[in-house]
């Protein structure tokens, strides 16, 4: 009971770790996708060529949670690997005590104990495997790197999203906009301009919603903010 109960558990998590890396998958060349689309139009806009000098810092942002995100992806591939090496061995040692019974019989086990040490010895491989190909740390492992992927995309979506909105500085319709949540995005785009400068605080008071061209306010706060890094010489 417990040895069918194992099986449906590493079936189950299978299946499930299978459907959280497609849909991450997704979202990640989803993600990538709109990141192009919006260096394309960043790239098409002369009020934005200010934009390139971040692109680097950009870049790197983006690149920081790619990295680990392609790490853990890699080493799930490796922990599916072994948890399809340990349902194979899993297979045969159910089908060895299928056979072993077979041949055996109840009557005989009842007997002579025998079919008893064999089923003994084959649990005893299953555990022996269990433990050298680690599959207790796997299962333990897989959940803290599917939350680290998670929050690596989550990272490069809200990049993209702040990308997004500085696309759109040559707009000139005006629009209702929170501009504490522009300036969120100005300082998420040029942040690898800053961390290495200064310690930001952020002390956002409370402002009504505004019309306005908030990309162009955003261009704005991302002059002064690349200016201000600029004029710091050493970290303060």
């Amino acid at each position: 009971m417990e040895r069918k109960k194992l099986e449906e558990e590493i079936r189950a998590m299978q299946s499930k770790e299978k459907e959280l890396l497609e849909r991450k998958n997704r979202e990640l060349a989803e993600a990538y996708r709109d990141l192009k689309s919006a260096q394309s139009q960043i790239l098409q806009q002369e009020k934005m060529a200010s934009i390139g000098q971040l692109a680097a810092g950009v870049a790197h942002e983006i690149n920081n949670p790619m990295g680990f995100i392609m790490s853990n992806l890699g080493s799930l591939q490796k922990y599916m690997e072994r948890l399809a090496e340990f349902m194979k061995v899993q297979q045969g040692t159910l089908e060895a005590l299928a056979a072993d019974r077979g041949t055996g019989g109840e009557g005989a086990a009842a007997s002579s104990g025998a079919a008893g040490g064999g089923a003994g010895a084959f649990l005893d491989r299953l555990q022996e495997t269990r433990r050298s190909l680690k599959i207790d740390y796997i299962l333990e492992d897989t959940g803290n790197l599917i939350r680290e992927s998670l929050e690596g995309a989550e990272r490069v979506k809200s990049i993209v999203r702040d990308l997004k909105s500085f696309s759109r500085a040559d707009e000139t319709e005006y629009k209702t906009a929170d501009i504490n949540a522009g300036i969120e995005s100005t300082v998420n785009i040029v942040w690898n301009e800053l961390k290495y400068k200064a310690v930001l605080k952020k002390e956002y008071g409370e402002i009504p919603l505004v019309r306005c061209n908030i990309g162009q306010l955003n261009q704005v706060f991302m002059n002064i903010l690349v200016n201000a890094a600029h004029a710091i010489e050493k970290q303060g």
